[in-house]
């Protein structure tokens, strides 16, 4: 693990990395805000993400996304980004 986190310091230290860390994060925050059921489903406590409370004001975004579900909930929502094929 802890070679993980120093291989990926040594790769923000890049520009060109830094930009593409931000562009990706910058557009997964877009695309659940863009979502219908995004609302809904925060209202209703079945998702949350920390790091979305003004996301567009902050100049620096941060490459790790918690993302949180009720309990149980979480082996639902891996489902459903295996079957449309996304991972990390």
């Amino acid at each position: 693990m802890v070679a993980a986190i120093r291989a990926g310091y040594k790769l923000l230290m890049t520009g060109e990395t830094q930009e593409k860390v931000q562009s990706n994060v910058k557009h997964f925050f877009r695309s659940i805000t863009d979502t219908p059921i995004w609302e809904e489903a925060t209202n209703a406590g079945i998702l949350s993400i920390p790091l979305m409370d003004d996301w567009e004001e902050r100049e620096f975004q941060t490459q790790i996304v918690p993302v949180r579900t009720q309990q149980g909930q979480e082996k639902l929502l891996f489902l459903h980004l295996l079957l449309n094929n996304i991972n990390a």
